[in-house]
């Protein structure tokens, strides 16, 4: 133990199943802000890492890890029909031998609600406090409503988890889940329920290219609250009807999911070769090094979205739907654009306008740029999650 990290309350980051193929933002950041908080020098608290070895080696595959890193703790895995019980004592034995008083889950989904009722059942003398983040901003917004198409699905996966397990604290992307905290029903009384005004990205990795090309990027997982199906069409109307000269401009989506023989069958019946290209790129910081102007899509918010933080360090604009805390991220006609109008031809005007302005482009590159580096900045963010935790730390067990 360094001499730091002495008598500093212990908090162990909790992140299980993840594949190349399933780390998405939440993953991808809560990774590396371990591994730069277990580096950071006035750190008040003392951080680890459980994990399972397919999540360890992909995010040792991705850079987020280093071989051999410190207290990255290993959860054993089981086939056999103890499977639940013997990981969920190897996960209590971590939880004792290194002292750790909160486990926070990172990105929660009913892959934990187990180890969580396990965890929240102990005695109170061996019970860690439990800390899930709230992710998805969709609860936020299901839950409250039976008329949302999602309300059911949403209830199965979080009701257990808000009825079920004492959870002491949420961290939410969202801040409406915090608004909408009264109407739910928890069995823990009181949690604390904090959400986050700010994201930062290790700028250093994301850093604009000298030349930018005239590209405009789509990225994330190909499915139905990502709205990839959105995006391809508002470029459709935008070639097709209201028949804007591309040039050489370029429109590519980047991800994988269950949508891309869908967005396959619609670019091959719309003969869209030409305009759109579907790739798939691990290290998206080489893509939007370079490209001019990333769209955002997704359903309920746009913040805060680690892959629009990334666009915005190399310099991208940004344009997005005009949901829930979005204009924290994208201000309008600063360093990117709102749509109007929420729907694919909403989107098209809005491409429509950046493309036949040019004389906006590098102001807004450079806008989105400074936001990240002067705003949503890594002092900000560890200032923000060390008051959380230390809220936390302040209320009874």
């Amino acid at each position: 133990m360094s001499v730091r990290s002495k008598g500093k309350e212990r908090i162990a980051f909790l992140l299980l199943g993840v594949t190349s193929k399933h780390c998405g933002g939440a993953e991808r950041f809560f990774s590396s802000f371990f591994s730069m908080y277990s580096e950071y020098g006035p750190a008040r608290f003392r951080s680890f890492f459980i994990c399972d070895r397919n999540t360890k080696e992909t995010l040792i595959g991705i850079g987020r890890f280093k071989p051999g890193q410190e207290d990255v703790l290993l959860l054993k895995s089981y086939s056999n029909r103890l499977k639940h019980l013997l990981e969920n004592l190897h996960l209590l034995f971590l939880i004792l031998y290194k002292r750790i008083k909160a486990v926070h889950v990172c990105s929660y989904t009913p892959y934990y609600f187990e180890k969580l009722r396990f965890l929240g059942n102990l005695p109170a003398f061996l019970r860690p406090r439990i800390i899930v983040t709230i992710v998805s901003a969709r609860p936020a917004y299901s839950l409250v409503d039976e008329s949302d198409p999602h309300h059911h699905k949403d209830k199965e996966t979080y009701g257990r988890l808000l009825e079920k397990v004492r959870v002491n604290a949420f961290l939410c992307w969202n801040k409406r889940f915090s608004e909408i905290a009264n109407h739910l029903t928890f069995l823990h009384p009181d949690p604390l329920i904090y959400y986050i005004r700010s994201r930062y990205i290790e700028s250093g990795a994301f850093v604009p290219a000298e030349k930018k090309q005239n590209l405009v990027v789509y990225s994330g997982r190909l499915v139905e609250p990502k709205r990839p199906l959105f995006f391809l069409e508002g470029v459709r109307i935008l070639a097709q009807e209201l028949n804007v000269p591309l040039g050489n401009w370029k429109f590519a989506i980047y991800g994988h999911g269950v949508l891309l023989p869908e967005l396959q069958r619609r670019i091959k019946e719309g003969k869209l070769e030409q305009v759109v290209e579907l790739k798939e790129e691990t290290r998206m910081e080489k893509v939007l090094s370079v490209s001019r102007c990333y769209v955002s899509t997704q359903d309920y918010d746009n913040f805060p979205s680690l892959a629009i933080n990334e666009a915005m360090a190399c310099g991208n604009a940004v344009i997005a739907r005009n949901l829930g805390q979005t204009s924290w991220f994208v201000k309008n006609g600063v360093n990117g654009l709102l749509l109007d109008e929420d729907s694919p031809h909403g989107l098209a005007q809005a491409l429509k306008n950046y493309i036949l302005h040019p004389e906006w482009h590098g102001a807004m590159s450079n806008a989105s740029r400074n936001l990240v580096l002067q705003e949503h900045t890594r002092e900000s963010f560890i200032q923000q999650v060390e008051e959380f935790w230390t809220k936390l730390f302040d209320r009874p067990a």
